[in-house]
This record gives structure tokens, C-alpha cells and sequence, in this order.
């Protein structure tokens, strides 16, 4: 394991990367470029809509953590758009 700057050890494979894994640094966003994209929907176009899978009170609380937590770093926005976005959750494998 190699320590990163904020305390955090990342496997050794990963050791020539491990400015990128620093915590700090990826609470920031990066500045507007030419690059950035918009969706812009046709007017008047209606989005099919697709029911959400249940998930457990322990995944829905994760969920909105991770909504709570992106939405305060400004990482996303609320939208009034009427669709939803697939997620995946996975668990975290704790080493020893």
C-alpha cells in the first residue's frame, strides 16, 4: 500500500497515480472549458416513464447521502426534468 497526500492508502500498482486519488483535489471541480456539453431536448418531446427498482432502506439512505453530499459540492444539480438516471450500488470491500 502507498500512503496518499490526505493519509489514505491506495495499492502499490496504483503508486504513479496517486495525485489523482487525493481526496482534497476531487471535492473541486475543474473551471468551465469549450468542451462542456448540454442536453438539449427537442421541444415538446415527452420522455418515457420508467419506474425505479426498490431499493433497501440501507441503499436508499446511501442514495440520498450521495445526492446530499454531490448536490452540496455542486458536482450536479437539481432539474425539474421528469426522468431519472440508472444507478448501481455497490459495496465496498474492507481490507484488513
Amino acid at each position: 500500500m502507498v500512503p496518499t497526500d490526505d493519509g489514505e492508502h491506495i495499492p502499490a500498482i496504483f503508486r504513479d497515480f496517486v495525485e489523482v486519488f487525493n481526496r482534497t483535489k476531487a471535492e473541486i471541480l475543474p473551471l468551465h472549458r469549450s468542451t462542456d456539453h448540454a442536453f438539449d431536448l427537442e421541444p415538446m418531446y415527452n420522455l418515457p416513464y420508467v419506474r425505479i427498482y426498490n431499493l433497501s432502506e440501507f441503499e436508499l439512505r446511501m442514495l440520498k447521502s450521495f445526492i446530499e453530499e454531490h448536490l452540496a459540492n455542486r458536482f450536479i444539480q437539481r432539474s425539474s426534468l421528469p426522468a431519472a438516471a440508472s444507478i448501481l450500488l455497490q459495496k465496498r470491500r474492507m481490507e484488513d
